[in-house]
């Protein structure tokens, strides 16, 4: 579960907080960049 910025967590996690965002972000680009990649070995 998620928690709401600042709520039960220590304040030691804000830059793991942070950190996990970016990953999850980065990993977000990755999968739709491979996705289109993938698309388009298939249209050929």
């Amino acid at each position: 579960a998620e928690h709401p910025d600042g709520e039960g967590i220590g304040a030691e996690a804000g830059p793991y907080e942070a950190m996990r965002k970016e990953v999850r972000q980065a990993m977000r680009k990755e999968v739709r960049q491979a996705v289109a990649v993938i698309k388009t070995e298939l249209e050929h």
